[in-house]
């Protein structure tokens, strides 16, 4: 017994001394984050992303940090001031935020092993008892568990660090609300994903996540926080584009052992729901996205709320069949709690369902009252989706005005564009090798490709936004990846797509507007097989179109009708008919920048994409296509056969400038007025410079002088104004120059692929052709005869007729335009054309309605620099991409004109007239490049009039050659 009571003793003393001299365990009862952090959130979802954004920054400064690290609870704070700054716009600042989430999760991935995890989820009866009426989605089954759990710091037992040597480490245990946190961490995965865009699928901190969640080991094994970890890997597959591969782990993170709903399910079938909606089944993706709404409504996830609200109103419109989402439910039972922002949020859907009603009132009322519980949100992405709502209520009054606010809008979308972030980004990674040209070269046809159907349908005004810039940096960096690898066809498609963009630039609504009234008014045989698809989808977003087409069709009948019985005076028949058309076209008008404005998906359909291996089968031998482009000070060339393609370095851009102005000052002069002497057009100067010119541009481009029949040449820069047919190319016999060749211009290498409908030679063309002028003393006829009206048998417009574009496209059938020398250079869309009403008589009016039978038309005389061999000056008013020759052609083109025959420099006298009537003479038997060389052989024959050449010398012998190239190579035929 005293020796049992002594070993008792000895025990005693041994566990009290153990104990003195264990390191300490102590644990911190405050959790993290803390109260502070949810008020912030509070704010965030009430509208004051300020107050929020700066409690955020706070919380930073002042949470817990590690020796070599930041704690946890810094990814709440990383995530919360990243969405406080992606809702004011602030993109790049926002992305910077959720980088640094993700990266300290990285560095931790394994917190939930070091978790005293004391309880499991049970069942929550009550809470389906709560759940508003309007939210019950079916029988859910809802988990109720503890946020907050132990963290265990260090470790209890720090004998073998004593025994051995090394750091020993306290045991701390921290109370960590786990389920914030995890939430943070699939929030930064989500809202990254949805900043990246198609750069997620190169993005190295999603890859990242994603080989580390495959690799296992973050959590128990066998545990209900398989849930957390299963969104996480599926959101990181989702962002990383791998929609296979992500839904079967949002499916997995659903529910707690596969049956009850948590915290993080709303932000699943969130996730589900859009990648549902991307793949075209609308009323699976409904039901995901109303569980989703129902989830969060449970759980008071009003993240998952606005965005799940959101996706279901776009989902809803796009498609009939999907259920539409309970808007006035939401904005009632957000409003009652003060969340301004998730209700404004709900708003906007409601004014878009008024308007798309017709009540146009009542939007505009509610647009109006929209932001005054909460200004700041007006700021964001809200503000600028209430500028497109607000531009769409202005389709219903004038036309301008509802125009001039649309641009508003687009500018405004300019500030916050995810597409303009994601090509920001692009080249940062770019640059800095963390895109290799292998992946540049996919990642970049996904951000500078048109819009996809999906993207049309969830993000319109940030589609045109971005496509209203030319982004030439982007472009660069495309293209140099692409020479990386040495693919013509890759640069063909690169050079079309940065063509295509230019002539975006110089377009209303970056070429959605022209696209809405393609597909309304073009044949079927202009538009490709997939937009034809869609084209009863544009027609139904404007049912009262057909009827405003009828009427313009018969306006139209009636028009020409009238003119043909009086074609010199406006009859009371014609101007009652002019009106009508007026008021047809002006009706349209506004309902194409209604569908421009709205989420119908529209493809931009003009300038059309290339589509390579077509057209190498449309493509017969003897046909080429040659495409030349700039692209970081070098011009590069490709051209591309029925045998094959090949690409082409040509040279320095500015080096290239030079020989052509040189081959312009030896051809025609140094400007527009330079007098001509004979011995100017009998020696063979230029002839030199041609040679130069050609051995730049042809030396290496394998071109077949030999069999080389039919050639279609999509310039860039400088080569707009190179006469390019007195040009030979290598091994071309004696003599033999590209104008031997049937040689037609296009303004991207898809217009010049573009499949051709076959022309019917027994349809005659019974339109008059009219000849008109931008300055009336310009139409002044030499000598009292005009060769135009003689042989192409061109007349005036009727008198009192004004000569607007909608007149001028709806009645005639060739039309004669004389510059009188105004230089397109300056402001390449605001060229006069007529003497039309301003605004009317312009180059960027014969882009609008209507969309005319095919008109043949000339610009005659285009004067100014770019007429002669000085450097072209541009104005500051001029758009800032592609050359004005460019805009000209793509706005005429885009309008119906076809084909076009411009005049870059002008005798301004007799001979040019000769080649302009000949040429309109020769359209009604033969095709635009076929009329042209027989204009040419017809006017070489024929000797040059010296008294009617206003520019030649006055000593000028009678015997000038009428071969000589200032006579012809200024003109330029775009078929």
């Amino acid at each position: 017994m005293i020796r049992a009571n002594r070993l008792a003793f000895l025990k005693a003393v041994t566990l009290v001394v153990a104990a003195l001299l264990a390191p300490p365990v102590w644990a911190q009862f405050s959790t993290y984050p803390g109260q502070t952090y949810f008020r912030a959130l509070d704010e965030l979802h009430s509208g004051d992303y300020n107050r929020a954004g700066r409690v955020m920054q706070t919380e930073l400064r002042t949470a817990v940090k590690t020796i070599d690290s930041r704690w946890l609870d810094s990814i709440c704070f990383h995530a919360g001031l990243g969405e406080a700054l992606y809702q004011q716009g602030r993109l790049g600042d926002a992305l910077t935020q959720f980088d640094a989430a993700i990266d300290l999760f990285l560095s931790q991935a394994t917190w939930m092993r070091r978790i005293q995890w004391q309880q499991s989820p049970r069942e929550d009866v009550s809470l389906a008892r709560r759940m508003p009426a309007w939210a019950v989605t079916g029988s859910a089954v809802y988990a109720d568990m503890p946020r907050s759990f132990l963290y265990q710091q260090g470790q209890v037992d720090n004998t073998l660090a004593q025994q051995q040597g090394g750091v020993v480490q306290p045991a701390q245990f921290w109370k960590l609300d786990c389920e914030e946190l995890s939430r943070a961490i699939a929030w930064s995965l989500y809202r990254r994903g949805d900043m990246l865009g198609p750069l997620g699928a190169y993005d190295a901190r999603t890859q990242a996540v994603a080989s580390r969640l495959a690799g296992g080991g973050l959590g128990p094994s066998g545990h209900w926080t398989r849930a957390w970890t299963e969104l996480w890997w599926g959101l990181a597959e989702a962002s990383a584009g791998e929609t296979v591969k992500a839904l079967p782990h949002l499916r997995d993170a659903t529910l707690l052992g596969g049956r009850m709903q948590h915290r993080l399910t709303g932000l699943s079938l969130l996730t589900q729901g859009k990648l549902t909606a991307a793949s075209g089944d609308g009323p699976a993706a409904g039901k995901l996205l109303q569980q989703a709404i129902s989830a969060a409504v449970a759980y008071e996830d009003f993240d998952v709320l606005a965005e799940a609200t959101r996706a279901l109103h776009e989902l809803s419109l796009a498609d009939p069949t999907a259920p539409k989402p309970p808007l006035a439910q939401v904005v009632a039972w957000t409003e009652q709690a003060g969340l301004w922002r998730v209700s404004i949020d709900a708003r906007l859907a409601l004014i878009e369902n008024s308007i798309l009603a017709g009540d146009s009132s009542g939007a505009k009322a509610a647009l109006g009252a929209l932001f005054r519980r909460a200004r700041e949100v007006s700021g964001g992405w809200m503000g600028r989706e209430a500028e497109r709502l607000a531009a769409l209520v202005a389709t219903s009054g004038p036309y301008d005005a509802a125009l001039a606010q649309s641009r508003r809008a687009i500018a405004n979308q300019q500030k916050v564009s995810l597409r303009l972030l994601q090509t920001q980004v692009a080249g940062a990674w770019y640059d800095d090798g963390r895109l290799s040209k292998r992946l540049a070269r996919q990642a970049y046809a996904g951000v500078l490709g048109d819009p996809s159907v999906f993207g049309w349908q969830t993000q319109p005004l940030d589609a045109v936004a971005a496509g209203s810039l030319p982004l030439r940096d982007a472009f660069d960096r495309w293209f140099a990846a692409a020479l990386d690898n040495r693919d013509p066809l890759l640069c063909l498609r690169i050079i079309d797509q940065q063509r295509r963009r230019e002539v975006f630039v110089g377009q209303p609504m970056a070429g959605r507007l022209v696209a809405a009234q393609w597909l309304l008014e073009a044949s079927d045989e202009a538009l490709p097989p997939a937009a034809l698809a869609l084209r009863a989808q544009v027609e139904a977003a404007a049912p009262e179109y057909r009827n405003h087409r009828s009427a313009g069709a018969a306006a139209t009948s009636a028009l020409r009708a009238a003119i043909a019985d009086s074609p010199e005076s406006t009859s009371p028949a014609a101007r009652r008919a002019a009106e009508d058309l007026r008021e047809s076209v002006a009706a349209r008008e506004s309902l194409a920048l209604r569908v421009a404005l709205s989420r119908t998906p529209t493809p931009l359909v003009f300038p059309p994409p290339i589509d390579t291996e077509a057209a190498k089968q449309e493509l017969v031998e003897g046909d080429a296509v040659v495409a030349f482009h700039e692209s970081a000070g070098e011009t590069y060339g490709v051209v591309l056969t029925s045998a094959g393609e090949h690409l082409w370095r040509v040279g320095p851009t500015d080096e290239l400038a030079k020989d052509v102005e040189r081959l312009l000052r030896e051809v025609v002069g140094s400007s527009a007025k330079a007098t001509w002497t004979a011995d100017d057009l009998t020696n063979d100067k230029w002839r030199e410079a041609a040679d130069a010119l050609s051995t730049r541009l042809f030396a290496d481009s394998r071109l077949d002088a030999a069999t080389l029949r039919r050639l279609w040449v999509v310039p860039d820069g400088p080569l707009w104004r190179a006469p390019l047919g007195v040009l030979t190319l290598p091994g071309a016999t004696e003599g033999k120059t590209l104008a031997d060749v049937a040689i037609s211009y296009a303004p991207t290498p898809g217009w010049a692929t573009r499949p051709r409908p076959e022309e019917d030679a027994n349809q005659q063309d019974t339109r008059p052709t009219w000849a008109i002028a931008a300055d009336p003393k310009s139409a002044a006829a030499v000598d009292g005869i005009d060769v135009i009206a003689e042989v192409a048998k061109a007349t005036p417009p009727p008198q009192g007729l004004d000569p607007t574009a909608i007149h001028l496209k709806s009645v005639a059938g060739q039309l004669a335009i004389d510059l009188g020398n105004q230089p397109a250079a300056m402001d390449p869309l605001g060229l006069p054309l007529t003497t039309a009403d301003r605004g009317q008589r312009e180059v960027g009016a014969w882009s609008g309605l209507p969309l005319s039978d095919p008109i043949a038309v000339v610009l005659r005389s285009m004067g100014g620099g770019e007429a002669g061999g000085a450097k072209v000056r541009r104005a500051k008013s001029a758009i800032d991409v592609g050359a004005p020759e460019l805009h000209v052609v793509a706005s005429l083109l885009a309008g119906g004109a076809e084909p076009i025959l411009l005049e870059r420099w002008s005798s301004g006298g007799a001979r040019s007239r000769d080649y302009v009537a000949e040429w309109l003479s020769g359209l009604s038997r033969l095709p635009a490049t076929e009329a042209w060389g027989r204009a040419r052989r017809l006017c070489e024959s024929r000797a040059i009039d010296v008294v009617h050449e206003p520019r030649l010398a006055p000593d000028s012998p009678k015997d000038i050659s009428p071969q000589h190239p200032v006579w012809w190579a200024g003109f330029i035929v775009v078929d």
